[in-house]
């Protein structure tokens, strides 16, 4: 009867580790996970910024040229990898 206490004494301490890392694993989880989605989230608002400049950037210089001429200059951006 004395060891049978024991054993269910030691596997319920063992159990409240158990219990203990896991909730542990799962905070750490969750904070690496909210760091990635912030960091992710200021790339994208900060590529969308840049994007947002540069379609300004191609709309005030579209005041400038005709069509064809416009079209002739976006490729040539693209050509030389200078669009995004």
């Amino acid at each position: 009867m004395a060891e049978e206490h024991e054993l269910k004494q030691r596997l319920q301490q063992e159990l409240e580790l158990l219990m203990a890392y896991q909730s542990k694993i799962k905070m750490t989880t969750e904070s690496q996970h909210q760091r990635e989605r912030r960091q992710l989230e200021e790339r994208v608002s900060l590529r969308r910024a840049l994007l947002e400049q540069k379609v300004g950037w191609v709309n005030r210089l579209s005041f400038g040229f005709d069509d064809g001429c416009l079209d002739d200059f976006l490729l040539q951006i693209r050509i030389n990898n200078m669009w995004l």
